[in-house]
């Protein structure tokens, strides 16, 4: 069975982010469970969202319009001038993702690409700590009624 139309643009969203060469390739994590230590910052975390369902009932095989909203999360050691490096950082990933059209990041599945805004996070603890800027972007794509692997 082919990977679930999430799985497939965050790893179309990570190969994009890696391909600009923001971050050492070691640093850019898909939906990495544990915290980061500073070792490895500057990193860039992607995590999945929500996600909303509409069915398309004028189409036959029934389709669903599906929006998918992730994180792409900028993280810099939260040491004096973080903000800016957090939001250099942010930019490099949005000029990356944005650069790209839409159809490009999963070979021509994907309808719309589109950041929906971003907010910062300094509440790292720790010895360094952490500053963070997450971007919330959001996927619009077709998939087949009752198989999100497949496309429509």
């Amino acid at each position: 069975m082919a990977d679930h139309m999430q799985t497939r643009i965050l790893q179309a969203v990570q190969a994009a982010i890696l391909a600009a060469g923001l971050v050492p390739v070691d640093r850019v994590f898909l939906e990495r469970p544990d915290e980061l230590p500073t070792t490895l910052l500057p990193a860039v975390l992607l995590n999945g969202g929500d996600e909303s369902v509409d069915d398309q009932t004028v189409n036959f095989p029934a389709v669903q319009l599906r929006v998918f909203q992730f994180e792409a999360s900028a993280c810099v050691k939260g040491e004096g001038g973080a903000p800016a490096a957090g939001r250099a950082l942010a930019g490099g990933i949005e000029a990356a993702l944005l650069a790209l059209p839409a159809t490009t990041l999963t070979g021509g599945l994907l309808r719309r690409l589109s950041l929906v805004g971003s907010r910062p996070d300094n509440s790292g603890t720790g010895a360094v700590g952490l500053f963070e800027l997450r971007q919330t972007w959001q996927a619009t794509y077709l998939t087949l009624a009752g198989a999100p692997h497949q496309p429509a």
